[in-house]
């Protein structure tokens, strides 16, 4: 199988993916309480009273090792006291209703999207409330492009022009948040006791931002810092909708770095920013697949028309595209699409990159399936020369099928022996992550089948 066979090979079976992304209203089992989560393509949405919103990318420290760990960006509320009232789904995007003293509020979270979409008449709206905290930073460019900076204790930020501009916030080293670059599970971190090579060092955990882009419908009248509610934005009639989304996707930034954005927002941020306010401006809500097989062509093309709701009058429509086509074609794969993708600037989901197209509707081709699904060829007669190939593959093969955790489709947990620091399948004890989720997760396979020969 040559490489185009192959990435679309992973390709057609990690499509589900998109499916799978995101999920619907579903109880935690490694809860007891009865908190309900429901999943986008970043952001997670638990029901605390009023929203709260967790994302993944950040790790926390326990003894020696280091675990995955969300980040927190805390409630979003319209009153000091919520609870939920209602919610709604469409197999793609949930909005669920919370109620509170100063109105409702309506949060939507979808598969198609890296944002979430926040909607109420109310005239107070928070974010980054407890069990989050408020961001120490802002920016946000003038009717004349401009872009000013400042912190939120020292400065006022400009809010009569956020109905035709952006706001990005961000914590610098205020950022209570570690991260790091290394794929992992759980990583044994400290010099003391047995090491492997490849594992992370401690120097290679950094202090994590994750600056969010705000766009609103309607300009607030004033904002103000609450400990308890977050980022509090007043205004003079019905607050209307607003869109939050991690500017950078699941790719955590460096703190130290961030930092220096309040004396001056770099360049290649603020075009960031400005292109993906461009595309935030209408929220897909849904979408309809079609799909045509034309045999003599041997091409199977997917028409995709999606449901926008309005953020901004006039908003040009960005339909996505499923994120695991968009990595296969930014990866080479003879993908072709019936108008121009727009990966720029690159913005990273757990599942591929966020890719779209200007337009309500579009189509995507793929050709020459049949050579790889159709029927398998007859197995020919040995041959010497494939014999080392052959039984390399099946030695490699064996190391992952006998690490028990690895078989495929098992949602299993685990621990590490500290003496041995072998990864073992514990299905009594889940108090460990989940290891195997999705097949594409090879590196982690081969990193901890290692272990055995080594």
């Amino acid at each position: 199988m040559n490489r185009y066979g192959f990435v679309l090979w992973v390709m057609m079976i990690a499509l589900a993916m998109w499916t799978c992304s995101a999920r619907g209203r579903w109880r935690s089992a490694q809860r007891t309480s009865a908190t309900e989560s429901v999943s986008g393509l970043v952001i997670k949405v638990e029901e605390a009273g009023w929203p709260s919103l967790t994302m993944d990318g950040a790790v926390r420290r326990e003894r020696d090792y280091l675990r995955p760990a969300s980040f927190v960006l805390g409630t979003i509320s319209s009153a000091q006291e919520g609870k939920p009232d209602k919610q709604s789904s469409s197999g793609i995007a949930t909005t669920m209703t919370f109620a509170g003293g100063n109105g409702t509020l309506r949060l939507t979270i979808s598969r198609l999207s890296p944002a979430v979409l926040v909607d109420t008449q109310a005239t107070s709206l928070a974010f980054f409330g407890s069990p989050g905290l408020p961001p120490a930073h802002w920016a946000t460019p003038s009717s004349e492009g401009k872009v000013s900076c400042g912190s939120f204790s020292v400065s006022s930020l400009p809010v009569e022009q956020l109905d035709s501009t952006w706001l990005l916030t961000w914590y610098g080293r205020d950022s209570s948040y570690e991260a790091t670059k290394w794929p992992f599970i759980d990583w044994k971190v400290k010099s003391s006791g047995p090491r492997y090579p490849y594992w992370p060092l401690e120097d290679s955990v950094f202090k994590a931002d994750f600056p969010m882009l705000m766009l609103f419908e309607k300009a607030p009248s004033t904002v103000t810092v609450d400990r308890k509610r977050g980022l509090v934005f007043g205004f003079s009639g019905p607050a209307g909708k607003v869109v939050l989304m991690p500017i950078f996707g699941s790719a955590a930034q460096y703190a130290d770095d961030t930092e220096k954005w309040v004396r001056s927002l770099p360049d290649d941020v603020a075009k960031r920013c400005n292109a993906w306010a461009g595309r935030l401006g209408a929220f897909p809500l849904n979408v309809t697949e079609t799909v045509a097989y034309d045999g003599a062509a041997d091409r199977v093309t997917h028409t995709e028309a999606f449901e926008f709701v309005p953020v901004r009058l006039g908003a040009k429509r960005y339909a996505p595209v499923p994120a695991m086509a968009a990595l296969a074609k930014l990866m080479g794969a003879p993908i072709e699409f019936s108008g121009p993708l727009h990966l720029e600037p690159l913005l990273a989901t757990p599942f591929g990159p966020a890719g779209a197209v200007a337009a309500e509707q579009y189509s995507w081709s793929v050709s020459g399936l049949t050579e790889y699904i159709g029927k398998p060829p007859p197995l020919g007669p040995s041959n010497a020369k494939s014999a080392p190939l052959e039984k390399e593959l099946a030695y490699e093969v064996d190391r992952l099928t006998e690490a028990g955790h690895l078989a495929p489709l098992f949602y299993t947990f685990v621990s590490v022996d500290e003496n041995v620091l072998a990864v073992q399948d514990c299905p009594l004890n889940r108090s460990g992550p989940p290891v195997f989720r999705q097949k594409g997760e090879v590196h982690v396979d081969r990193v901890m089948s290692w272990k055995i020969d080594n």
